[in-house]
């Protein structure tokens, strides 16, 4: 499992869980940032990667098994 940062679709930037490579849908949550275009098109899901950074090993594998085994990856 990998952390990445990418351009999304709409030109931001953006952070992910890369799982057998496969981006993880669900943990993707733009990155925190000064740049006024990127903080007027924030995400409503700021926050979250701090969140499943400070998750136990074991409880963010079973969130990423459980993404997965539900089909709302990619």
């Amino acid at each position: 499992m990998q952390i990445i940062r990418y351009r999304s679709s709409n030109g931001g930037a953006a952070v992910g869980l890369l799982h057998n490579g496969q981006v993880i849908g669900d943990a993707i949550t733009r990155v925190p940032t000064t740049h006024p275009v990127e903080r007027d098109n924030a995400s409503p899901y700021d926050g979250e990667l701090r969140n499943l950074l400070r998750m136990r090993a074991s409880e963010l594998r079973a969130q990423i098994e459980d993404i997965v085994r539900s089909g709302e990856a990619g």
